[in-house]
């Protein structure tokens, strides 16, 4: 499993709302000071405010605000909003799980799918909350 920079921006734009709390931010002010191309903001905060994560706010002191608590939004909702998935091994889901020939015999399919639970379970147990409360060092 690869996080994508879609992802990587994604909670790097909602990590930046929720510091500010309830106060909007410009697209224009995360990717200036992340160094992020504006115009891929823009696409990542669409896929975002489609899956009613974030919602605008529009005039002069405009910008984006989280549509719902820091705590209720977490990295498997994050992951799946911008078209990105958790797959660890292609066969266990998606649009490639039939594609494997070894699928009913294969001796790791079983490990791999435990991995895959273990996995599922830390993306949604992962709040964007807990990210930016994380102790730093």
């Amino acid at each position: 499993m690869r996080i994508t920079t879609k992802t990587d921006y994604a909670v790097i734009l909602l990590t930046e709302l929720a510091r500010a709390k309830d106060k909007p931010v410009s697209l224009q002010a995360v990717a200036d000071r992340f160094n992020i191309s504006e115009a891929y903001l823009q696409r990542i905060a669409a896929s975002l405010k489609k899956a009613k994560l974030i919602k605008p706010k529009h005039g002069a002191y405009g910008g984006y605000h989280l549509s719902k608590k820091a705590t209720l939004i977490n990295l498997k909702q994050v992951v799946e909003s911008v078209g990105d998935d958790l797959l660890t091994v292609p066969c266990l889901g998606g649009k490639h799980q039939h594609n494997c020939t070894r699928q009913a015999d294969c001796p790791n399919n079983t490990g791999w799918a435990i991995f895959q639970q273990n996995l599922d379970e830390l993306y949604s147990d992962t709040t964007i909350d807990r990210l930016i409360n994380l102790p730093t060092e």
